[in-house]
């Protein structure tokens, strides 16, 4: 049995908004582990597609970067910008037996068990639920999971689970002090997954495939952190991959850490598609209430270049109106 599992991130430089941390595992019970990481594309081909301009009516699973649609228009569900994130997203999910969320609330409820109690602390993400699918027609995504479901089965694949940790920006501030630096933070959420992956699937060896986090290429040291009780043996240390097997009781574990794992790895495509997905489905929350309070602002993604034309042009707002600035602003 083959446990595959894949772990990537959105949100990592912005000065506004989540950073959310993504997981999502397959299952395929017959595959023999040692015959390498299954072509899932080649496998799902009658229902899954690599790229948008391809796919002839089948589901998108890719990079999140490559689609989020620009200049698209977001009144129109045939042409909503998220309209590709929302259906990989929303099909697989109801793939590992979730419901079909019928808002955002749910949706993160979902795949971020706890996240609202952080996130409603914050005045930029109240208000009244977003009604999901956002880009899509719910009865359509309904047959795109049977679909999916019925490749996967004849696949030999099971979607298990898909599951992302937000932090809001008071969070992040938080997390940043406690371990000090931008990426450990990162890192701290990409622990949590691995911790669980451990716990759950363990005793079946699960393969995990993570995107690298930045420059780095040795993780021994951080990991023995997270898991002090685990033997853990270098398998791989070069410049564009890095591999390690953690032992622990009846449970062992291969992580690997590599550059533009999306490309290679669908369940860290689909795990950079659900990051993307929640971050994105925040951000409207975000600049919904920031255009209640001045409607003429042009809505931000948060990211430093134009947040910094948005946090100049709130500053008067974030006085007026009380809000903590080191709970609304990220602090690197």
């Amino acid at each position: 049995m083959l446990v595959y599992a894949g772990v990537d991130e959105a949100g990592y430089g912005p000065m506004f908004g989540p950073l959310t941390v993504a997981c999502t595992v397959l299952t395929l019970p017959d595959h023999d582990p040692a015959e390498g990481a299954p072509k899932l594309w080649s496998m799902l081909r009658s229902a899954v597609a690599r790229q948008a301009g391809s796919a002839r009516g089948r589901i998108v699973i890719c990079d999140s970067k490559r689609l989020k649609r620009s200049g698209a228009d977001a009144d129109s569900p045939a042409r909503h910008p998220l309209s590709h994130l929302e259906r990989g997203v929303l099909a697989f999910m109801r793939c590992a037996n979730m419901v079909m969320p019928e808002d955002d609330r749910a949706l993160i409820e979902a795949v971020s068990p706890g996240a609202w109690a952080h996130l409603d602390r914050e005045p930029w993400y109240g208000g009244p639920s977003l009604a999901l699918p956002l880009g899509n027609d719910a009865a359509k995504l309904r047959i795109d999971a049977n679909v999916l479901a019925n490749v996967l089965r004849r696949g030999g694949a099971c979607a298990a689970s898909l599951r992302c940790h937000a932090l809001s920006e008071a969070q992040f501030n938080e997390t940043v002090r406690r371990v000090r630096t931008k990426s450990a933070a990162s890192f701290h959420l990409v622990g949590r997954h691995l911790a669980a992956i451990m716990d759950e699937h363990g005793e079946h060896h699960p393969r995990v495939v993570v995107d690298r986090q930045g420059a780095r290429m040795r993780y021994r040291e951080p990991l023995q952190m997270l898991f002090p009780e685990a033997m853990i043996r270098i398998l791989d240390e070069e410049e564009s991959i890095s591999r390690y097997e953690l032992a622990m009781d009846e449970k062992r574990m291969t992580i690997t850490f590599t550059e533009k794992a999306e490309s290679s790895h669908l369940p860290v495509a689909l795990a950079s598609m659900l990051a993307k997905y929640l971050r994105e489905v925040l951000m409207i929350r975000f600049n919904r209430y920031f255009a209640a309070l001045r409607p003429e602002l042009k809505p931000t993604a948060g990211y430093v270049e134009d947040g910094r034309r948005f946090l100049a042009e709130i500053e008067d707002l974030i006085a007026t109106h009380g809000l903590p600035r080191e709970r609304l602003v990220r602090c690197c």
